[in-house]
């Protein structure tokens, strides 16, 4: 699990202009909606330089599949590998 002051701190790298090629979410219950947003708000901020996200094990329900969908196709041609194993 990621601490509370872990993901403020990526937060705050991000708005501060960090840029992030690889983002593992494996292994986390991202079956809770409330999760996602910010989630997708960071794949969002991140989808030009984005190349590679893992979700796998996260237990994601088809809603949460259907709102992930609907933000990587925004820019379909810059993601490489994305790992949906085990959910």
């Amino acid at each position: 699990k990621i601490a509370q002051s872990q993901a403020r701190e990526l937060t705050e790298q991000i708005r501060n202009g960090k840029r992030l090629q690889k983002i593992r979410v494996s292994n986390i219950d991202l079956n809770d909606e409330r999760a996602i947003p910010p989630l997708l708000d960071v794949v969002s901020s991140q989808s030009k330089v984005l190349l590679h996200l893992d979700l796998s094990w996260s237990n994601l329900s088809t809603r949460s599949l259907v709102l992930i969908t609907e933000e990587l196709k925004v820019n379909p041609f810059g993601l490489k590998n994305l790992d949906l194993s085990y959910n």
